[in-house]
């Protein structure tokens, strides 16, 4: 993550159009922050800040798009960081070695109760409905999917891929089969 100092002045700058109001309101010195603009001007892969020089109408300051969108990405970042640190106070069961786990679950707004993370353990390749079975993150639990063959390839599902399983309620079915039996059977 970025200095949230420098976030802070780009911030003011973009409000202020001057680097010397920017660098008063982020509580800097003016060196400071033309220092900071020219080393950020230089490490990123295009420039954050345009500056142009005093004079008779006086000099003045502006965020490229580029630096703008540093600045969105940046405040992006810190909502999803946020999200995280409330995922791992609230929920105990969240496996945190799965980045798909982690971002479903506070990106999707479902219910607890219709959605499991799992591994795809099997697919079988019929030319219209296919049944991808998934074991859940539990170890132990298997669901037997039925998705269309046109889903299963839009997904690229494939044995082994980590996966989130969404059910919709009216749609589920138990049908109770013995761990030998292929998926789909």
């Amino acid at each position: 993550m970025p200095d949230p100092r420098r976030i802070a002045l780009l911030k003011q700058i973009d409000q202020t159009g001057s680097i010397s109001q920017g660098a008063k309101h982020a509580g800097i010195s003016y060196k400071s922050a033309w220092d900071a603009i020219n080393e950020m001007n230089q490490l990123s892969e295009q420039p954050l800040v345009d500056r142009a020089t005093g004079g008779k109408g006086g000099g003045g300051a502006v965020l490229t798009r580029y630096g703008q969108r540093l600045i969105q990405l940046y405040d992006l970042l810190a909502q999803i960081q946020q999200k995280a640190f409330d995922v791992l106070s609230d929920d105990d069961a969240l496996p945190l070695d799965s980045l798909l786990a982690a971002i479903s679950r506070f990106s999707l707004q479902t219910s607890a109760r219709n959605q499991w993370f799992g591994t795809i353990t099997g697919r079988d390749r019929q030319q219209v409905q296919q049944h991808v079975e998934v074991l859940l993150a539990d170890g132990k639990t298997r669901l037997n999917v039925a998705i269309t063959a046109q889903s299963a390839e839009k997904l690229g599902l494939d044995e082994g891929q980590e996966v989130l399983v969404l059910l919709k309620s009216a749609m589920g079915r138990h049908h109770p089969r013995s761990r030998s039996s292929p998926p789909g059977r």
